[in-house]
């Protein structure tokens, strides 16, 4: 241990382990373990990282007496994959989840939480997004998981909840453990993320609402830490504070987050706090260098005193090490970064970067290159003068690529309508493009050419979004109609405007199939789905979407062969058996019809497909086959 008058500068450069970092079976118990992930939240916009605007008390007190580091970086600027990185202490480029909805992790991966669970420690999750629903697999290890509603039903759920209902369900969890438990939880707020409540309960337009989302979940994160003070559970507790990613808030043009790999949507905060009886001797550290959030879970083994061989894949070292602390290694390979959003959502190209001695270079059509030191707001690109530093770094980016190479641990996810229709709520585009095509291929736009495009994305989908509100909502039929065709035909524009700036959007034929669908157009809506089928083959989805418009066209077997298809490949979607049995039903083939029920029958026994009325539905559909 270091003495306490120890240097400012040497504690930059190591800080030690306190005395409750001790190994199982040691003379002192290990810590319990508190993992809070902030979703969209940046460190520039904390009361700890300088914001003379923000009201964060918990997180500053948290900063004030615990490790703060101040150049903390994310590996992608997008929910769940960066939530992989935290928990298996990999890089996207390893585990493979690169997009949200589109992947789940396999069960052949290692996550953090299952160690812990090996190892005896009570283990919980409680995630304000279904971004994070356990069907996209980073459940694993978790005796308990709780998120939004599971939207597996026929039925609307919600998207997202509130800080104060997560911190809900953690007090229940924790009202069952002893102050003798270990215990590794991790809490999930997605307060900070689009969309944010813009209008008070007048009418009133709220300022800063993005401030507020992050001081509410502030706010609740120290509700929790009452209670667990009430109850005992926080006498030896370590609190790790980060999020998935920042916000662009207009830098670069990005108003959300996604697309870029600039520091707005890349720094995020990073905090390790331990409960005063186990405070760091010399008090609060700040460090300077650059980091990346990957770090997090071998972090966590190494302050609860695992050894690094329980996640073998782990290629990263921990930030606090047992051996007496941080190192500042100018050796380091450097830290990757990606955003394949722009591929999946857009089929735009992809891109990577790396941050390597405070220099970034972000890898596109093009090369950027900042100075994160000088250039902090990434303004001035120097690629064209320092062409032998992009080389450097560009050959040490593709050597992280080649080293955290895939582990095989992702597999498709494909969404159904109703989680689409979720993901979109909440701002995420689910269009996917082809898995099998190159996300780097030189044919694609360069992101930076087209991210003019996303206010055309996000108006059509604020009307289609009024379209169901009125839909749902308007007061006589007559208004209904007219005013969700305006809406309808005020989306076909902007998506045609979408289609003349690029051509090859993804979106738009799936976008311009669903309008003419809804407009009761459904000629004209079968070529935009069948060449958006033609872009994603696999995706149930828009199989399902055009099996109903071949239905409505009269095209009877193709609509029945798409359905089934789109069973084939979302066999737990109970919608997509219901539309087909009644389709059968309605057009007369009672012994197909039967044979159907059977199967939907069967998957609901077995758990493939889920819904608390469907026994009762079925029994109804039995009764409309004639008896022979």
């Amino acid at each position: 241990m270091p003495s306490a008058s120890r240097s400012l500068a040497a504690i930059l450069l190591a800080i030690s382990l306190p005395a409750w970092a001790q190994p199982p079976g040691g003379d002192e118990p290990g810590p319990s373990i508190l993992l809070v992930t902030f979703d969209t939240t940046r460190a520039d916009h904390l009361g700890a990282y300088g914001y003379e605007l923000a009201k964060t008390p918990t997180i500053d007190a948290l900063a004030s007496r615990g490790v703060l580091f101040e150049s903390a970086i994310t590996t992608t600027p997008v929910t769940l994959p960066s939530h992989a990185s935290i928990l298996t202490g990999t890089y996207p480029s390893a585990h493979g989840i690169h997009d949200n909805a589109v992947f789940t992790l396999a069960t052949e991966a290692k996550l953090v939480s299952e160690v812990f669970e090996r190892a005896g420690w009570r283990t919980g999750a409680f995630v304000g997004s279904f971004v994070l629903d356990r069907r996209f697999g980073l459940d694993q290890g978790f005796e308990t998981y709780l998120g939004p509603s599971d939207p597996e039903t026929f039925t609307a759920t919600v998207a997202r909840r509130p800080a104060n209902e997560v911190v809900d369900d953690a007090i229940a969890w924790f009202a069952d453990l002893k102050p003798t438990d270990r215990f590794f939880a991790w809490v999930h707020f997605y307060d900070p993320h689009r969309p944010l409540l813009e209008v008070d309960e007048r009418g009133r337009a709220i300022e800063n609402a993005y401030d507020l989302a992050i001081s509410f979940a502030d706010g609740q994160l120290g509700r929790l830490q009452r209670y667990l003070r009430k109850r005992e559970l926080d006498g030896r507790l370590v609190t790790v504070v980060t999020a998935d990613h920042g916000e662009g808030n207009g830098d670069h043009g990005e108003d959300t987050h996604g697309i870029f790999l600039y520091q707005s949507v890349m720094r995020v905060p990073l905090i390790f706090s331990a409960s005063d009886a186990m405070s760091w001797k010399q008090g609060a550290a700040r460090v300077e260098r650059a980091v990346s959030n990957v770090a997090v879970a071998p972090t966590l083994l190494a302050i609860a005193g695992f050894e690094s061989s329980e996640m073998p894949d782990v290629k990263v070292s921990s930030l606090l090490t047992a051996g007496g602390g941080v190192e500042a290694n100018a050796s380091a390979p450097g830290l990757y970064l990606e955003s394949y959003t722009p591929y999946y959502s857009y089929r735009w190209r992809a891109l990577r970067g790396i941050v390597r001695d405070n220099a970034k270079l972000i890898q596109g059509a093009t090369r950027e290159l900042y100075s994160l030191d000088a250039d902090p707001d990434e303004r001035n690109d120097r690629a064209a003068q320092s062409t032998q530093q992009v080389s450097d770094l560009s050959a040490s980016l593709d050597e992280l690529v080649r080293v955290h190479a895939p582990l095989g641990w992702v597999a498709s996810q494909h969404v159904s309508n109703l989680e689409a229709a979720l993901l979109a709520s909440l701002g995420y585009s689910t269009n996917s493009a082809s898995s099998e095509a190159d996300p780097f291929a030189s044919t694609l736009p360069d992101p930076r050419d087209r991210i003019g495009d996303l206010a055309l994305i996000n108006e059509t989908a604020k009307a289609l979004t009024r379209w169901a509100e009125i839909s749902a909502n308007a007061g006589s039929a007559w208004q209904r109609d007219q005013l969700a065709r305006e809406t309808l035909e005020q989306g076909r524009q902007l998506t045609l405007q979408l289609q003349k700036n690029n051509p090859d959007d993804p979106n738009v034929p799936l976008l311009l199939g669903a309008i003419e669908d809804e407009l009761g157009h459904w000629a004209a809506a079968v070529p935009h789905l069948e060449r958006a089928v033609a872009i994603r083959p696999k995706d149930p989805t828009v199989q399902a979407r055009l099996a109903t418009v071949y239905g409505k066209v009269g095209r009877s077997n193709e609509a029945i062969e798409r359905m089934e298809y789109a069973i084939s490949l979302s066999p737990g979607q109970s919608r997509y058996y219901a539309w087909l049995i009644e389709y059968l039903l309605d057009t007369g083939k009672f012994d197909e019809a039967t044979r159907w029920l059977d199967r939907f029958d069967a998957a609901l026994e077995s758990g493939t497909a889920l819904h608390s009325e469907a026994k009762l539905w079925i029994a109804r559909q039995r009764r409309r086959v004639p008896r022979t």
